[in-house]
């Protein structure tokens, strides 16, 4: 049965383009090691809506748990021993690769969600060049659960 929906590039069925990508600026207040208040809150609900258009074009819950469960698998060693840290960090940018590879293969599926694709990649590229040390990726991680936790209230009635 032929494909109806009629989509041009990364526009939705109605022709209006994905949500922009979400800048995140610096996880923390200024001049502190403490998390800007509305960071898991009003910035990770943004972050969220922008990996969703409709229900044809948004990341699918399989891609963005793939890439939520390989940062919560480096806070799970970072819990075990800190000292893991030093070995573990290039593997930790490697996140960024990592979802820039699978999101280029998503993309090749499905060209119409190009848009709220790369707004995962930009999310996880910004995130992981702020990552300095270990409890910055902490952070990141958190954001990244916040925004995995709105995603899923976003697109879950969608389906």
């Amino acid at each position: 049965m032929p494909d109806n929906r009629n989509f041009q590039g990364s526009r939705g069925a109605d022709g209006k383009p994905p949500p922009p990508p979400v800048t995140i600026g610096s996880f923390y207040k200024d001049g502190t090691k403490n998390p800007k208040d509305d960071l898991f809150e009003e910035t990770a609900r943004k972050i969220a809506e922008s990996f969703f258009r409709d229900k044809y074009v948004c990341v699918t819950k399989t891609q963005i748990r793939r890439l939520f469960d390989e940062v919560k698998r480096f806070v799970q060693l970072l819990d075990i021993s800190e000292e893991q840290w030093e070995a573990q960090k290039p593997y930790i940018r490697m996140i960024s690769s990592k979802a820039s590879y699978s999101i280029a293969r998503a993309i090749e599926k499905n060209r119409d969600a190009e848009g709220v694709y790369k707004n995962l990649r930009d999310f996880i590229t910004q995130g992981i060049k702020q990552v300095h040390d270990a409890d910055d990726f902490r952070v990141f991680a958190a954001l990244f659960e916040a925004a995995y936790g709105f995603y899923y209230e976003i697109n879950h009635n969608k389906d």
